[in-house]
């Protein structure tokens, strides 16, 4: 066991043993019956607290969610139907599973919840053991972070600035500089794309793009959708925005994708309710969307077609690792797992 200091980025580590296409093509798919599949739950956990926070392995076997208000985090293996691991970050914010499944990430983002400076921290947790393996603290807390596609390294935003640790041995291998305005600058997401050779941070209406081996700044593209959710999609060739606007009869949530290069809207798509986040499947065919209609809907994130909701599902929910499942709450406070390859009754 040994103590780390790290100045560049004011990181402290304590080693312990994440062209226009005409509107001819744009998909104006509202929510319809017809169009809803009826994807096939495969599993349910049975919880005694509804959580805030749910993961899911790549391969769909193992499921992470908090439980109480003590900060426990809870590991449930699907086959086994049953608790297999736990874990305590008491004011944790994010889950993350690692692309091999065998590490779980923790994120504390409390300044960007209280709007001033403080502490905050990111663990990785060993699956197998429920052991804490490193922890990463930062001086204005850490907002967000995901694993390159190898494992080997995590990207963590800072707040204010973005870092890249190697996993196995927690050493910081590079970081931003500090933006001119830290007290309004908080970066909500980052994103690794799936060549790895890039970062994606999102900043508001800001998708910063950086080199992922030294983060130097490639360019910055500025969305302009105002009051929207931006999510990058994992091929780094498009995003996709998730607009809330309150109307005469009811509130409508505008999803609409875009070229990342030349910032040209692709598609749209409306659904009835208020959301306020978006999330691309990892690999990059589904976009996810929940609401304050505690529902989740799903839309093929090439075409925006809208591909239905998922009965019974409120949120938070999660992507595993390959796309092929979602975990999310339900109205019951149970988890469920729903696999999107297949449906109900086969």
């Amino acid at each position: 066991m040994g103590n780390r200091s790290v100045k560049d980025g004011r990181i402290s580590l304590r080693f312990c043993q994440s062209a226009w296409i005409g509107l001819a093509t744009i998909a104006l798919a509202a929510p319809a019956a017809a169009a809803q599949v009826p994807w096939r739950e495969v599993a349910r956990w049975k919880r005694d607290s509804v959580p805030t926070m749910v993961a899911i392995s790549r391969d769909g076997e193992i499921v992470a969610a908090n439980e109480g208000d003590a900060g426990r985090i809870v590991l449930w293996d699907r086959s086994k139907r049953g608790v297999v691991q736990s874990c305590v970050h008491e004011e944790a914010d994010t889950l993350q599973f690692s692309p091999d499944g065998k590490l779980l990430a923790t994120t504390d983002g409390r300044p960007s919840r209280w709007s001033r400076a403080g502490p905050g921290i990111v663990r990785l947790w060993s699956v197998a053991t429920g052991a804490m393996l490193h922890e990463i603290s930062s001086d204005w807390g850490v907002s967000a972070a995901a694993f390159t596609p190898d494992g080997k390294k995590i990207v963590v935003a800072l707040h204010n600035s973005v870092a890249v640790l190697d996993v196995r041995t927690g050493e910081q291998l590079a970081a931003t500089s500090a933006r001119d305005n830290p007290t309004s600058s908080n970066i909500r997401s980052v994103l690794v794309a799936n060549s790895g050779d890039e970062v994606f941070s999102v900043d508001g209406d800001d998708i910063d793009i950086w080199t992922q081996d030294s983060l130097k700044r490639k360019r910055v593209m500025y969305s302009g959708r105002l009051r929207s959710v931006v999510a990058v999609a994992p091929n780094a060739k498009q995003y996709a925005t998730c607009t809330a606007i309150n109307g005469e009869a009811q509130a409508v949530t505008v999803i609409e994708t875009w070229d990342l290069i030349k910032n040209r809207r692709y598609n749209r798509s409306e659904v009835p309710g208020w959301h306020r986040n978006i999330t691309y499947s990892p690999d990059g065919a589904f976009l996810l969307a929940v609401g304050d209609s505690r529902q989740v809907h799903l839309w093929n994130a090439h075409t925006l077609e809208y591909r239905g909701k998922i009965e019974d599902a409120c949120g938070p929910a999660g992507f595993s690792g390959d796309g092929s499942f979602v975990a999310a709450a339900t109205t019951s406070g149970d988890i469920g797992v729903w696999d999107l390859r297949a449906k109900a009754g086969e």
